[in-house]
């Protein structure tokens, strides 16, 4: 995608200030309202993201998120932006001495370290002070604070799960088979990022500061006004029910009981651990395909509806493009006791938008029987 031409000066910052403050005024509310359960769902529409193929700089990362950030403005949706410090899924990998490849125009890579579990054992110890990469999101984030005039809302970085890092750092394959045949050494590893992810996580918070940290962060509904932290654990996807609640949910269980609350992503199909993750203290929001349109191995929308019905979670279903195949799905998906979370096809015309919303709300509005 290529890169917007925005670079705000002073007076353009503080249209965006004005203007984020403006919508917020008016989403709080309806944020405020579907956390304590009086408004059963929510409606987002998001605007094209630069931010994941335009990150190798400081000034690339600033100029993405801020051009987003603006555009996501334009539509009618109940998602507040925030500035994201993302420059890639390998933040956590790189403390462990994997290797980052940058990419022009695409999201940058990392090659693991460890080719068998024997090599866990000659790691170098995660260090943030000298990770490149860490110091980098660390320097994002003075500069969001910086060029935002401490007026917009920055989350902590992409955070991907234990899990997720180990198979940056250690061969999956290998990963794997060491579930089976030498679990203590794999949960000592991934005690090691768990660990690493807490620590890192409390600076970045340190660093961007209550006020203005947006909660729980990467790619959930956010605001200062919320809680947790939010992961990618994409692994439980590939991973069966028995291997993914000892080896990925356990340490996702831990994050959301440091942090007082977690979101929690995965692309796939996951809905064989769903019911696990209803389960779990903590979890504040679900982020999950249901459509071939976003994922080749989307989730069933009544598995979804199903697993998370009744749990107080809030289910981020994505997928369905068009507004009549969206209409179509709802009924699959919404149930008297569903926190539900509906993306709809972004659309540049700000009257479409509100149209589309409109089209939307209504028809949440008869199935929930209001």
């Amino acid at each position: 995608m290529k890169l917007l031409n925005f670079v705000p000066k002073c007076r353009e910052i503080k249209h965006i200030i004005d203007r984020y403050q403006a919508r917020r005024a008016v989403v709080l509310q309806r944020l405020e309202a579907f956390s304590c359960r009086e408004r059963p769902y929510l409606i987002i529409q998001q605007a094209p993201c630069t931010i994941y193929s335009h990150c190798n700089t400081l000034e690339q990362v600033w100029e993405a998120n801020i051009a987003d950030f603006d555009h996501h403005l334009d539509y009618a949706s109940d998602f507040l932006p925030y500035l994201e410090p993302w420059v890639g899924t390998g933040v956590y990998a790189s403390a462990f001495g994997c290797d980052y490849f940058w990419r022009d125009n695409d999201s940058p890579a990392v090659h693991y370290k460890a080719h068998s579990i024997d090599e866990l054992d000659v790691l170098p110890e995660p260090c943030i002070e000298s990770s490149p990469i860490m110091q980098m999101v660390l320097e994002i984030i003075a500069l969001f604070r910086e060029r935002g005039k401490d007026q917009l809302p920055i989350s902590p970085t992409d955070t991907q799960s234990a899990n997720d890092t180990a198979t940056l750092v250690l061969d999956a394959c290998e990963l794997m088979v060491g579930c089976y045949e030498a679990p203590e050494r794999i949960h000592s590893f991934l005690s090691k990022i768990n660990d690493l992810i807490i620590e890192f996580t409390n600076q970045q918070i340190a660093a961007i500061g209550p006020n203005l940290l947006a909660r729980p962060g990467h790619i959930m509904v956010s605001d200062p006004a919320l809680s947790g932290i939010s992961i990618s654990d994409d692994n439980l996807a590939v991973v069966s029910a028995n291997i993914g609640r000892d080896f990925c949910l356990k340490y996702d269980q831990a994050l959301a009981d440091a942090f007082g609350g977690l979101a929690i992503h995965s692309c796939g199909c996951w809905q064989h651990l769903m019911p696990d993750v209803a389960r779990m203290r903590n979890v504040v929001q679900v982020d999950c395909a249901i459509d071939l349109a976003v994922d080749p191995n989307p989730n069933s929308p009544e598995a979804v509806r199903d697993a998370f019905a009744g749990s107080g979670i809030a289910v981020k279903a994505r997928g369905i493009s068009g507004l009549e195949p969206l209409l179509a799905a709802l009924p699959r998906l919404v149930h008297p006791d569903l926190r539900l979370i509906v993306p709809i096809a972004a659309t540049p015309d700000p009257e479409e938008s509100r149209s589309i919303y409109a089209a939307v709300d209504r028809e949440l509005e008869i199935l929930y029987g209001g």
